[in-house]
């Protein structure tokens, strides 16, 4: 019979033994070699093996590993390593067993005898039946049993969670496995569920009870962790399982995290695997707080974490300040600074680094960075070939090696100023190509300047060097100096500013001031459009002023530029001959119905060709145009043609008519499929009897005007359908085209003296020649063509409501026109019920399809 291994909660912690030294001089004291252990687990009285005994093996304190006794009582370890262990025993029902041995031999085998415990005995007393589900024997699936637990008396371990228990059964010899519990009252116990785990039931071989062993649920826990090693940036966690959990855990690790909030939450936790529960974490920040947790999960996904604990990273960061520069002059300054912390390790460098760069470092732009010498608190750097005028700005900073460079904060000082300086005045004497310009110097400079003058041109800011810039130097001495400059161009506006240069410094400029020259371009108006017709125009403009010099010289000219796309700008211009001040054309090379852009244009030959602004013109529409509207007085063989002249062109349209065809969509002449009718008159509105035609058959129907230039149809067709005529009764019937080729009366058949009605047995045979009552597939096209366009078939949704049915409901509170129509087997009906084949119902007709 089998039994089940029952494991108690124990912490597993991997740990690090070293051999003892038997003797000083044995040298097997200084090797590694591996041993074996082994042992039986039995009762001290009646020396009966005991399965189910935990036997750990400790070595400095700390738990190795650990063994569950067999069936047999026996139990075995493999592959250690030699040295001193603690064995540690533990069984319900039994007394603590502890024992201490040198292990150095191969084989080494360990008895071990517990005594009994305290006992106490419980009843389990039969409150209800319970199932065991999923019972499975030799691969045969039984399904559920129901179990009846019968009261008996046992003997259980004094605060034990472990029950022993019989139930009767004789419908099964089989094995199974239940999940119950066991709840003590005094001395009676009852089964209730999910507190305590049925490791294994077993049902005997006499069909007379079933064994069962009881553990109780309990969660895995690990040590709260305890940080060795701390550095700058690394520490070392360490913890240790207390409780292995039933079920056992499957994993343990560690968390941490600079805040305590995302500890709470698991975050930046990882697993340790083998033995040994520690873990080595790095890339910490150095001076910085951190929180830890371990934690142990079992099979069921169940996660449990120790109390919490802190640690705080090591600080080796140097630190230094900075004072007040000293000294100042023109190009030199004293720096100034302090070691405020020597670090760890102690610093190996501090300097300063300054420059124009308001935040002065190590490798940044216009910057340098030096060393200071010595070795005392306080340092000082003597710097020279400074710039003068100038702000620097400074750090002192320090290294170790380790750390980043670390910097002070950020003082500055400015070095003295020789910088000349000059002004700019009012410029005088302007006209179209010249100009006096006047400066003043202001400050000589040290040293004294040695060249003053001035940059102009049409650059905004004026400069040696600079884009369309003129720098010239003025001779002499004297505080006041100007400059007459030719050679300008008129109608343009000059920017100027002095300079002065001691050769040493920058050189220095004044403020702008700007001028402008006379303009000399010369002025056309905007032209004037007249005489507008299909193909001509004429354009007439004035000349305002002739431009300096004057058009008529120099090869000047003016004219007029036309063009239909305001992206083609001046894309047709020419030149109008004459000294007049007023010039115009006719020009006759336009298209009719045109918009065309037109401005004139004068051109001195100095200056960039003069345009005036812009005007616009349409020449007159010849293009005749005509509508057409949608045919009346329709019947089986002719129909009414309407159509409507919407412009009569340019010149005068001399016909109209219409073209109309079976099959072409859009019908026009010289096609074979059409048939062209001209219409006679002047009239805006026209129209056309057409005889002639096919029965229950779609024409398409086009109008179309003509002038000497162009025939144009208009813009859209319509069409209509000719109606059925039965010849039995010489009536002509209304008939509709709904796709797919089905075609419909448009209005119920008339069968009876009531009109459109009569009985499904005369409706059956109702419909003339070539048609016949709707089958259910064309009452279902019929309908689909009316929900996609309800307009189509009548009012309200209803098909041809205005003849048939009265006021039904839909359900939802509105109403609509409803009415009965015969069906090829009974009647089609709209949401009112059917109807006896003998009461009267509408007759509606549907084209045989060939």
């Amino acid at each position: 019979m089998k039994h089940p291994l029952l494991l108690p909660i124990f912490a597993i912690l991997a740990a690090i033994f070293q051999f003892a030294c038997s003797s000083a001089g044995d040298d097997i004291a200084s090797q590694k070699f591996k041993v074996d252990i082994s042992g039986t687990v039995m009762d001290s009285k009646t020396k009966v093996v005991l399965r189910g005994a935990t036997v750990e093996l400790l070595s400095n304190g700390l738990v190795v590993t650990y063994k569950i006794s067999d069936i047999n009582g026996a139990f075995a370890f493999d592959d250690l390593d030699a040295g001193i262990y603690r064995l540690r025993v533990s069984h319900l029902g039994y007394e603590g067993y502890e024992e201490e041995a040198e292990v150095r031999s191969k084989g080494y085998k360990w008895t071990i005898s517990l005594e009994p415990s305290a006992t106490t005995f419980l009843t389990i007393e039969n409150k209800s039946s319970f199932a065991l589900e999923n019972v499975v024997w030799n691969g045969v699936e039984f399904g559920s049993m129901a179990v009846n637990v019968a009261p008996v008396r046992r003997q259980v371990s004094a605060g034990s969670a472990y029950i022993t228990f019989y139930v009767p059964n004789k419908e099964l010899n089989l094995k199974t496995s239940v999940l119950v519990a066991v709840q003590q009252d005094s001395d009676i116990a009852y089964l209730i569920t999910d507190t305590l785990l049925v490791e294994e039931i077993e049902i005997s071989n006499n069909n007379q009870a079933v064994l069962g062993s009881i553990k109780k649920i309990q969660a895995p826990k690990a040590e709260k962790v305890s940080v060795t090693d701390t550095s700058y940036a690394s520490a070392k966690l360490n913890s240790r399982i207390i409780e292995i959990g039933n079920p056992e855990f499957t994993e343990k690790g560690f968390c941490y995290s600079k805040r305590l909030a995302e500890l709470e939450q698991g975050v930046n936790c990882s697993a340790v695997e083998g033995e040994d529960f520690f873990k080595v974490i790095n890339d910490l920040d150095d001076t910085v707080k951190y929180y830890v947790k371990a934690y142990v999960e079992n099979s069921r996904h169940e996660r449990q974490f120790s109390e919490p604990d802190s640690f705080v990273t090591k600080s080796g960061a140097p630190s230094v300040s900075v004072g007040t520069p000293t000294n100042v002059s023109y190009s030199t300054a004293t720096l100034n600074g302090s070691v405020l912390k020597q670090g760890m390790p102690s610093y190996t460098e501090r300097g300063f680094c300054y420059g124009t760069n308001s935040k002065p470092e190590k490798d940044a732009a216009n910057t340098i960075c030096e060393a200071a010498a010595g070795a005392g608190s306080n340092f000082l750097l003597a710097i020279a070939d400074l710039e003068d005028s100038t702000r620097y700005y400074v750090r002192s900073y320090i290294e170790n090696g380790k750390h980043a460079i670390q910097y002070s904060d950020i003082v500055n000082f400015s070095t003295l100023s020789g910088i000349p300086s000059v002004s700019i005045g009012t410029v005088t004497n302007v006209s179209y190509n010249k100009a006096t310009l006047n400066g003043s110097v202001l400050k000589q400079g040290m040293p004294s300047y040695t060249e003053r003058g001035f940059c102009y041109g049409t650059n905004s800011k004026p400069e040696k060097n600079g884009f369309s810039t003129i720098c010239e130097a003025v001779a002499g001495t004297g505080l006041n100096f100007p400059l007459a400059v030719s050679d300008l161009e008129d109608d343009t506006k000059y920017y100027v500013r002095s300079y002065i240069d001691n050769g040493k410094h920058a050189i220095q400029y004044s403020d702008t001031v700007s001028f402008n020259t006379p303009s000399g371009v010369p002025i056309v108006s905007s032209p004037t459009v007249s005489s507008v017709s299909h193909d001509r125009a004429t354009l007439q403009a004035n000349i305002n002023f002739p431009g300096s010099p004057s058009y008529l010289g120099n090869n000047g000219e003016r004219g007029f530029c036309v063009w239909t796309d305001e992206a083609e700008l001046n894309s047709h211009c020419y030149k109008i001959e004459g000294i007049n001040a007023n010039f115009s054309t006719i020009d006759s090379s336009f298209d009719d119905t045109t918009k065309y852009y037109a401005r004139a244009y004068i051109d001195n030959g100095k200056h960039p060709r003069v345009y005036s602004s812009t005007v616009n013109f349409t020449t007159r529409n010849g293009k005749p145009s005509v509508g057409i509207n949608a045919a009346t007085e329709v019947t089986s063989t002719s129909a009414v043609l309407q159509g409507t002249v919407l412009n009569n062109g340019y010149p005068a349209a001399s016909e109209r008519g219409f073209c109309y065809s079976q099959t072409n969509h859009l019908p026009v002449e010289n096609d074979a499929s059409s048939i062209c009718t001209a219409v006679f008159g002047t009239s805006t509105d026209f129209e056309i009897l057409i005889s002639s035609l096919q029965g229950v058959t779609t024409y398409y129907i086009r109008a179309y005007i003509k002038n000497s230039l162009v025939t144009v149809y208009s813009a859209t067709a319509e069409s209509f359908m000719t109606k059925f005529k039965d010849s039995s009764t010489n009536k002509e019937y209304k008939v509709r085209d709904i796709g797919n080729g089905d075609i419909w009366f448009v209005n119920p058949f008339d069968c009876e003296e009531w009109p459109g009605v009569c009985t499904w047995t005369k409706a059956i045979s109702a419909c003339p020649s070539g048609w016949h009552l709707p089958n259910d597939d064309e009452w279902k096209a019929l309908r689909a063509r009316w929900s996609a366009n309800i307009a189509y078939f009548g009012r309200a949704g209803r098909l041809w409501s205005a003849t048939g049915g009265g006021v039904c409901a839909d359900g939802n509170g509105g109403s609509y026109y409803c009415a009965h129509y015969w069906h090829v087997t009974s009647i089609d009906d709209f949401y009112d019920g059917f109807i006896d084949i003998n009461d009267d119902a509408y007759v509606m007709c549907v084209k045989d399809k060939q």
